[in-house]
């Protein structure tokens, strides 16, 4: 994050000494224009009935080239005052950003034939579920895979679906949540009540001559939502009072921002994939913003590695280093901590539930086992004492 700072400080400048060298110059221009068209004028005014130029014309045509030479070497100067901020921001990438990227990949990761395959198959389906399948279609062909031609029937839909939306058509939505009402029910969807949200509000929009349609598309259409939905019909249905006096001037006013169709998409794409038994976010989407949080730790840590020599960890080890927060957007199961190695749990180490219910790494188990005599040990946080058998291990 303080690289980017950097760069974008770097930038802005850039913008700034763009911004006041646009307008020096413009001003320059301008008034150099007038000068001109008032020395026309002047000219035109000196000029006699003889063909060549008198002492007068002739001097003020120098004076008028003399002006445009200097403002011309003026715009000229401040151009090249550009260079060496524009020459700073590559030089402030260059410092903060490293382009060795690679030395974190497995080299060996994609060079057979069957995880290329399925690199390839991750890509096509991550352009399916963003309705690009001509795109889909192309990686298909030109990467020779054998894609059962049920999976791309079944995302036309999806794909027609996306394209009335980036469109601002959201009627083919509207019936495929009717179509999938109760199964959009047992995923908590919005999409319904977004969808005649948008509706209505087109029709507040045209004034009080809708006011009865409103009421009544209301009721045809609002009534069979979830009652989650209850507070937002009460507020969408509380601007009519308005509709004589101007939704402009009402507490309602942002009913006239423009819509906001890409909210729509997203949660369409979202049920979508839900229906159709798909992860609700794209695998190479997950990856992508996994690698951009953890990219800046790892260059960091790959730093400290190589001043120590020990570089190759990242390919001798099936674990990083050090722990890398990706947050809970990027957390997608349970994770155990032992609390009495203070380690995550691994499926070499996995967590053992003790027969009072305490539960701990089997590392952990094992330690306390060999510390106590007789194959027994005493549970670290209560009376109970087992055999080392006894401990069960845990899934989450």
């Amino acid at each position: 994050m303080e690289a980017l700072k950097s760069v974008e400080n770097e930038v802005d400048k850039v913008l700034r000494l763009f911004s006041t060298c646009r307008d020096s110059c413009n001003n320059k221009i301008d008034q150099l224009i007038q000068t001109v068209e008032q020395a026309k004028k002047d000219i035109d005014r000196l000029s006699s009935d003889h063909s060549e130029l008198n002492l007068q014309q002739s001097s003020l045509i120098r004076n008028i080239c003399d002006n445009i030479q200097k403002s011309c070497a003026q715009i000229t100067n401040s151009h090249r005052e550009l260079h060496v901020p524009v020459t700073k921001i590559g030089k402030s990438i260059d410092k903060n950003f490293s382009a060795d990227f690679g030395c974190f990949a497995d080299p060996n990761l994609f060079r057979t034939a069957a995880n290329k395959e399925l690199l390839n198959h991750a890509i096509v389906q991550h352009f399916l579920r963003q309705g690009m399948t001509d795109i889909a279609e192309e990686l298909i062909r030109e990467a020779n895979l054998s894609i059962d031609e049920k999976e791309l029937v079944k995302f036309d839909e999806v794909d027609s679906i996306l394209t009335s939306l980036r469109k601002k058509d959201a009627g083919p939505a509207l019936k495929w949540a009717i179509k999938n009402r109760e199964q959009l029910r047992e995923l908590n969807s919005p999409l319904e009540f977004k969808i005649h949200r948008i509706n209505i509000i087109e029709l507040y929009k045209k004034g009080i001559s809708k006011q009865r349609q409103i009421i009544d598309y209301a009721r045809e259409n609002l009534q069979h939502l979830d009652p989650v939905h209850n507070l937002d019909i009460q507020h969408l249905m509380g601007g009519i009072i308005y509709l004589k006096t101007g939704i402009e001037r009402s507490p309602y006013k942002s009913f006239l921002d423009p819509i906001n169709f890409d909210e729509i998409e997203e949660i369409f794409i979202s049920n979508a994939c839900a229906l159709l038994k798909l992860s609700i976010r794209s695998p190479i989407s997950v990856a992508i913003d996994a690698g951009c949080v953890a990219l800046p730790a790892l260059l960091n840590i790959n730093q400290i590695l190589s001043n120590q020599g020990v570089e190759n960890i990242w390919h001798t080890r099936d674990e990083l280093p050090v722990e890398i927060d990706l947050g809970r957007k990027l957390q997608f199961h349970s994770t155990f901590s032992c609390p009495i190695l203070k380690q995550q749990s691994t499926e070499s180490n996995p967590p053992m539930r003790l027969v009072c219910g305490h539960v701990i790494s089997r590392d952990a188990l094992h330690k306390l086992g060999s510390s106590s005599a007789g194959n027994k040990l005493k549970c670290p946080y209560c009376p109970m004492e087992q055999v080392l058998t006894d401990a069960k291990e845990i899934y989450f």
